[in-house]
């Protein structure tokens, strides 16, 4: 706390004089104290009387300074110190007082008023200053400031009376710093959070476009391409990888198709070899056996048996034609005919593999067309 220089409020101090006939007017601004033989002190209305002055009965004449004051105080360092201890406020205080007792003044003997009022300031903004945090300090100002809301503050003890007080408060530089960090602690979180936010958003969005994207992929790709795609898309790294998977298993495909194919050969040697196949069916193999080889290649597939079947393969060149079927008329009604009628005839492949063409045998006549 800094107040302002010491600042005497007993003017002059002097014995009465005995032989003065009349006394010297009173200045403005200033009382006049008297002291009595026995000490005690005595504020009279007027000046002394010859009478009074011969009469010895007042030692010493005093003059008090009684005009009001205004004295500047800085508080700072740890003198107002916050609720919790932990900072101070610092306040440039401005108070009006005047010495109003000035009996009083004398006879405690008061010469330093801004030391005396200075005290009892400090006291009163200290009992303020701890019901407030750090943040509170336009608070603390504002009850300062009201102070002279609720009447003079009278220190009795010194003759002196407080009128007002006026502060400018404000926080010390370890609270500034403080608050300053919190407020920059404050605007980090608040942008975090609203990076968040905006993180967030973004990989909602990219989310929903993963799934349009994963859907028009999905519509066009079916079955075990469809997984690989699915792969891909997440993992493009592996495409190597799935290349090289999808080569070995085209070439797994490839050998097992033909392990069958060779199994199926070797069975139907034997087969033939052991005259278990009839001239009849190796039409119907060879017919498998050709829609298989262009399936392979990425032919055209073989026509299905029943359109083989209604068109007989033609013969060999050098073959002789085949006659045609005989029929007889047939008999009006009322009249079965006894001549059995032969059936079609149809081409049968040679056993030897050379085509030919031969009459089916009848089953109910043992001749057959030559």
């Amino acid at each position: 706390m800094d107040p302002n220089p010491v600042q005497s409020l007993i003017l002059t101090q002097q014995p009465v004089n005995r032989m003065q006939f009349s006394a010297p007017p009173v200045r403005a601004g200033v009382t006049v104290v008297y002291s009595r033989a026995d000490g005690t002190v005595e504020k009279l209305d007027h000046r002394l009387t010859f009478t009074e002055a011969l009469s010895g009965v007042y030692r010493n004449v005093y003059e008090v300074d009684s005009t009001r004051h205004d004295t500047r105080i800085t508080i700072n360092g740890r003198d107002l110190p916050t609720r919790d201890d932990r900072f101070y406020f610092v306040a440039d205080v401005t108070v009006n007082w005047q010495a109003t007792s000035p009996d009083v003044v004398v006879r405690e003997g008061v010469r330093d008023g801004v030391s005396v009022v200075s005290r009892r300031v400090l006291a009163l903004l200290r009992g303020i200053s701890r019901r407030y945090l750090i943040t509170d300090c336009e608070r603390v100002e504002r009850e300062i400031n009201d102070l002279h809301l609720g009447g003079p503050v009278v220190i009795s003890e010194y003759g002196i009376t407080i009128h007002g007080v006026t502060a400018f408060v404000t926080l010390d530089e370890a609270a500034r710093q403080y608050l300053q960090q919190q407020e920059q602690i404050e605007r980090q979180k608040d942008l975090t959070r609203r990076g968040h936010v905006l993180s967030v958003d973004s990989l909602r969005n990219e989310q929903e476009l993963e799934r349009q994207r994963m859907e028009a992929v999905a519509e066009g790709v079916q079955g075990e391409l469809q997984l690989i795609a699915l792969h891909l898309r997440h993992h493009p790294d592996d495409a190597l990888q799935v290349m090289q998977m999808m080569h070995n298993r085209q070439l797994e495909l490839e050998q097992q198709r033909q392990a069958r194919y060779s199994s199926s050969d070797e069975i139907f040697t034997k087969m033939l070899d052991a005259g278990l196949v009839q001239a009849a069916d190796v039409e119907e193999i060879r017919r498998q056996v050709l829609q298989n080889a262009l399936h392979m290649v990425g032919g055209a597939p073989e026509p299905p048996p029943n359109v083989l079947a209604a068109q007989p393969a033609a013969p060999p060149a050098g073959a002789s034609p085949a006659p045609a079927q005989a029929t007889r008329p047939r008999k009006p009604a009322g009249g079965a005919s006894t001549t059995p009628t032969l059936p079609p005839a149809t081409p049968a492949p040679d056993p030897d593999g050379v085509g030919g063409w031969r009459p089916r045998k009848s089953a109910q006549s043992g001749t057959g067309t030559n």
